[in-house]
């Protein structure tokens, strides 16, 4: 299968340049990943963005909207133009969900703006996820749409899903939100949370994972407790818990959902607490 590294450049003609390599930014004892494939769709439509100072690490993923015109447009814009530029610039400043809610917002603003000015990108759109992890203080969480961020704690054998499915019932998973929409119609659905409580604090060992949803198309399962929500199958949890955690941690995570069948693109990023 083709392989597709996540940090690309938009061309003039909106097509991505591509690159065979995994990211790896090692400071301190921090390892970031990345990787993607564009999969069995027609088109690659994912993005993502890793990005880190001396204080802050910021992973977003976003996966454009298939169904629409130009969604690896409104991804790329949106990790690159508006959340790459903006953390180049100024930083994630004092506050992280007011960095995290403000960016998405002025995201949704540039790819609403397009998508109404010319027709051909008309409807275009995506999701966005990811998180900002401030060391020894906490992480934040954001969600637009049906991509995710996990916790993943191997030495507990814990996973778990920190965001919630922006979908409608079980028989459809229609997104409800994406970034696209009327940016004020978006605003009170962009869902940022803290994690900053001391039973949520990172410890040696530990990763923080955000995914588009073509990770977890094969494993995923409607739950017990109310079919509308699903869940993950547990022998995807326990490759999580058993996976090691270097630079090539994306790469296996991907290949394992493409293996296991996933028709989408399929996209993950990762940063992980050294041991």
């Amino acid at each position: 299968m083709e392989i597709k590294s996540l940090f690309k450049r938009l061309m003039g003609n909106n097509k991505k340049e591509e690159d065979n390599t995994s990211s790896f930014f090692p400071p301190q004892s921090v390892t970031y990943s990345s990787f993607s494939v564009q999969g069995r769709k027609a088109k690659q439509e994912d993005d993502c963005l890793i990005w880190h100072d001396n204080r802050d690490s910021v992973v977003i993923v976003a996966d454009g909207v298939g169904s629409h015109g130009h969604g690896d447009f409104a991804s790329y814009v949106t990790c690159h133009e508006v959340f790459e530029q903006r953390l180049n610039t100024m930083g994630v400043g004092e506050d992280p969900a007011q960095f995290l809610r403000d960016t998405c917002y002025w995201a949704a603003q540039e790819v609403y703006k397009k998508s109404t000015s010319d027709p051909e990108f008309k409807n275009c759109g995506t999701t966005l996820t990811g998180f900002v992890y401030r060391k020894d203080v906490g992480y934040w969480t954001i969600n637009v749409g049906d991509s995710r961020v996990y916790l993943i704690k191997p030495s507990e054998k814990l996973v778990r899903q920190l965001t919630e499915d922006q979908t409608t019932d079980s028989s459809t998973r229609k997104m409800k939100y994406a970034i696209g929409q009327p940016p004020d119609y978006l605003r009170p659905h962009i869902e940022v949370y803290a994690w900053d409580e001391e039973q949520d604090l990172l410890q040696p060992g530990d990763a923080l994972m955000a995914v588009s949803d073509g990770v977890c198309e094969p494993f995923e399962i409607p739950s017990e407790a109310n079919p509308n929500i699903y869940t993950d199958k547990p022998e995807f949890w326990e490759f999580l818990c058993n996976l090691q955690y270097d630079e090539k941690c994306a790469e296996r995570i991907v290949n394992n959902s493409f293996n296991a069948g996933s028709g989408d693109n399929i996209t993950c990023a990762i940063m992980a607490m050294g041991k």
